[in-house]
């Protein structure tokens, strides 16, 4: 079963501690929501667990194997995929070649095998290809993967971001507020897109948000950070109804 165990992580920046002793553990196939209100150190957790920041004390372990000082290439490799608050697109580039990018450092067979013409280098092109059809297909942007990226809408750009991490056949998929931007009905099409990733890919998916709606809908399991520690965890529902998660997340008086 995939894990991750955070053991009493603080990540410190200069003077500012991001993360102050922060232990959790995620598992399962499961969909875990990470929330918190602005500086809370959401991104810092999910840039310290892919390898973007540097540790100042405390361990992370990914399926009992300590990764706490490995590369992010490392860990990629292993299977643990890393989203972004803004989309990093080839713009020029269709849709389908962008979501094909992201198999190329983990399946590629190599630029050598590549300029030579081996039959590994076809038959890895045709099944990339393959499951670039199958992940357009699960995120309903079958209509436009020959489009250029720099026409599409900010929720089809957020998709297409989804599926460049999706075709890396990912193993952790740590997605950081992929609703960012997106109107009402964007947000409602995400909702369903990461349900139905879920169901397809067997993976543990961690997911930073804003949006409540999102929140209760696709995380069975929430983490609330406040000030750079662990607030509270447990059931989605049961959480957000917690008196001081409503006053840290939602700015709401004790008291009301």
């Amino acid at each position: 079963m995939t894990a991750i165990t955070v053991k009493d992580l603080s990540v410190q920046f200069g003077a500012l501690r991001a993360l102050s002793d922060v232990s959790l553990t995620l598992e399962g196939t499961a969909r875990f929501g990470l929330i918190g209100p602005n500086g809370a150190g959401k991104t810092t957790l999910l840039n310290a667990i892919a390898g973007f920041v540097p540790v100042a004390t405390g361990s992370i372990e990914f399926d009992g194997r300590d990764i706490t000082k490995d590369s992010i290439q490392s860990r990629v490799e292993r299977g643990l995929i890393r989203t972004f608050q803004t989309a990093r697109l080839l713009e020029e580039e269709t849709v389908e070649r962008n979501i094909l990018l992201g198999c190329q450092s983990i399946h590629g067979p190599g630029s050598v095998r590549q300029l030579l013409g081996f039959r590994s280098y076809w038959r890895w092109n045709r099944d990339a290809r393959r499951r670039a059809q199958e992940i357009e297909e699960i995120l309903g942007i079958t209509g436009v993967k020959d489009q250029r990226v720099s026409t599409l809408s900010s929720g089809t750009r957020r998709l297409v971001e989804v599926g460049r991490a999706l075709i890396a056949s990912p193993k952790v998929l740590l997605l950081d507020e992929p609703a960012a931007g997106l109107d009402f009905s964007e947000r409602r099409h995400l909702e369903q897109v990461l349900l139905r990733v879920s169901q397809e890919r067997d993976l543990l998916m961690v997911l930073i948000e804003h949006d409540v709606s999102i929140v209760r809908t696709v995380c069975e399991y929430t983490f609330v950070l406040a000030e750079g520690s662990l607030l509270e965890q447990g059931a989605t529902h049961e959480v957000l109804d917690i008196p001081s998660v409503r006053a840290a997340y939602f700015g709401e008086a004790l008291n009301a």
